[in-house]
């Protein structure tokens, strides 16, 4: 007798194990994107020290932006930028490890999050290199963060990374679906 086999999934995996809460299987392109997000959270960390390192550079800048401005006055507002790019850059480095974690789970919510954030990502940059006057340590860390947020967002959008995401968001079961708590 020929009985009907279950519908295959993706990865040879019967397609109702995937809909009955299984774990699917990352595949590769995700798999990339999500040790990419990690990168962009340490490439961020290193825009925060590489800030430190450049205090003088700063220092000189804001003397040179207005004359008038007394030295512990410099002093201060070098160190409100400072703290102010320590506070924007840990926000940022969470956002990078929160995309990281909910896209590795296959949450399609996630994935359009991490579109957003990456196209504001991808603008900030490209306005801060036209912009120019850059030390050459931000103008690299810019253009390593231009590549990554490209480069993850086609990962994100790749077939398999397509199959993934619906498979994630076939398994869940929608509250007051009447199904067995």
């Amino acid at each position: 007798m020929n009985q009907p086999q279950p519908e295959s999934g993706s990865w040879g995996a019967p397609a109702a194990w995937a809909q009955a809460g299984a774990p699917v299987e990352q595949p590769p392109s995700i798999r990339l994107a999500v040790r990419l997000m990690w990168v962009g959270a340490t490439v961020t960390l290193i825009g925060i020290v590489s800030a430190f390192l450049q205090v003088d550079e700063l220092k000189k800048q804001i003397r040179d932006s207005d004359r008038t401005l007394r030295p512990d006055e410099v002093d201060s507002y070098a160190t409100a930028v400072l703290m102010f790019a320590v506070v924007i850059g840990s926000a940022v480095i969470g956002l990078w490890l929160w995309m990281a974690g909910t896209n590795a789970q296959g949450k399609m919510w996630a994935r359009t999050t991490a579109t957003v954030l990456g196209a504001l990502n991808l603008a900030s940059n490209l306005v801060g290199l036209a912009l120019g006057q850059q030390a050459p340590i931000t103008m690299v860390i810019n253009v390593v963060n231009l590549v990554l947020a490209a480069t993850i967002l086609v990962l994100l959008y790749r077939p398999d990374s397509n199959r993934f995401y619906n498979q994630n968001q076939s398994s869940m079961v929608p509250w007051g679906s009447g199904q067995p708590g």
